[in-house]
């Protein structure tokens, strides 16, 4: 979407102008050129790729001025970049399909966010619940955690939430 991509950094300079933070999740580029990411880069406040996308534009761009959450499967997440850096393992859970749980980690993240939750690491906690729990069920949709779902499994002292 080359037009659409071409107007983000003005688009992006007025949202935050207006007080609203950013978040973007790059999705892989083909390229590997990262043309219409880098651009980008200094607009957002959040960046939340995968690992692969994390190294990958981390090989062509600075990434040192933006905070980074980045999702790592198995490993679960970690964060790194000027608010701070954090870690947060996987939640063990089932896993019948993996669509839509990295949209799904970045709800939870931005969630926790906007409920004011001010911890790095608790923050990545909401995000790979979310996360985990969207890939109970075929599809992108289909098991996306509702909010007492999401709260049972934040709250649950035995939750094994560290898997390695």
């Amino acid at each position: 979407m080359p037009a659409f991509t071409a107007v983000l950094p003005a688009l992006l300079t007025g949202v935050r102008g207006d007080g609203a933070r950013v978040s973007l999740d790059p999705n892989w580029d083909p390229s590997g050129a990262w043309h219409t990411v880098k651009p980008l880069l200094t607009h957002v406040d959040v960046l939340l790729p995968n690992r692969a996308e994390y190294e990958a534009l981390g090989a062509v761009a600075d990434l040192s001025g933006v905070q980074c959450v980045v999702k790592d499967g198995v490993e679960g997440a970690f964060a790194v970049g000027p608010a701070g850096t954090a870690h947060a393992g996987a939640l063990d859970v089932t896993c019948v399909d993996t669509v839509g749980a990295g949209d799904s980690f970045d709800a939870g993240y931005v969630a926790a966010a906007a409920y004011g939750v001010a911890d790095l690491a608790e923050r990545l906690r909401w995000g790979n619940a979310c996360g985990a729990l969207s890939t109970r069920a075929m599809g992108g949709t289909a098991a996306q955690a509702a909010w007492d779902e999401l709260v049972a499994v934040l709250d649950d002292p035995g939750r094994n939430d560290d898997v390695r």
